[in-house]
């Protein structure tokens, strides 16, 4: 599950960096797929992908390794965030 939520962390990081910082297209391509880049380009043009998004995934990664049930925290960072 660690690993999962890591991945998950990485392509909205790539996403907002997309979005808030054009210029770096080029260079954050080199570290996806193209399937994943046509996503990541889509995605970087909705409005839900904010920093507060990605405050919340931390910390349900940082949470996933200590919870009782481990796919608790992202479980319920996806509920608050929807």
């Amino acid at each position: 599950m660690k690993t999962f939520a890591a991945l998950v962390l990485e392509k909205v990081r790539i996403i907002l960096l997309l979005k808030n910082a054009p210029g770096m297209a080029k260079e954050l391509q080199e570290h996806v797929s193209e399937d994943d880049w046509k996503m990541v380009e889509a995605l970087s043009k909705e409005p839900q992908m904010t920093s507060g998004l990605l405050l919340e995934l931390v910390k349900a990664y940082d949470a996933t390794g200590r919870s009782y049930v481990e796919a608790l925290p992202l479980e319920l960072a996806t509920i608050s965030l929807c």
